[in-house]
């Protein structure tokens, strides 16, 4: 077991096997490589999940599974985004998008479909990839869709 520190979460453990490597590809912080997906301390069933850097303590962000939220959500993603993380098989991916919540405006908090965040479980490789659909933005508002 490794610690790290969280401005959100404080000092925690995290099992080192766990340790996502993103190869700079976040956009917007190409220079951090290193993510943990942390569970909420106050509600471990939740849907939303903390993306941790381990190189920087206030580096993180809420993410969630996109189809937990757009049931309907199409993830179609690059050949060469598939390729680089070497994915063999769906089974072993995992996606996951950041939720943007301006001003502790929760009523009005976003998700990022267009970026989603693509893992594979195998070898720990991820990467936020821009999808080949033109549905999806940036910013689709969180709670008006889910209380379709």
């Amino acid at each position: 077991m490794k610690k790290i520190k969280s401005r959100v979460l404080g000092e925690i453990e995290v099992d080192e096997a766990t340790q996502l490597n993103f190869n700079g590809s976040i956009l917007g912080f190409e220079e951090y490589n290193d993510f943990y997906i942390l569970d909420n301390n106050s509600d471990k069933d939740s849907i939303f999940k903390i993306l941790q850097s381990s190189e920087n303590e206030d580096l993180s962000w809420i993410v969630l599974s996109p189809f937990a939220a757009f049931p309907d959500y199409e993830l179609d993603v690059h050949d060469e985004d598939v390729k680089s993380l070497n994915i063999e098989s769906e089974k072993d991916v995992i996606a996951l998008v950041m939720v943007t919540i301006v001003n502790n405006d929760y009523e009005n908090m976003t998700v990022n479909l267009l970026g989603p965040i693509i893992i594979n479980l195998k070898n720990n490789l991820g990467k936020q990839c821009i999808i080949k659909s033109n549905k999806y933005t940036t910013k689709h508002k969180l709670l008006e869709h889910v209380a379709q």
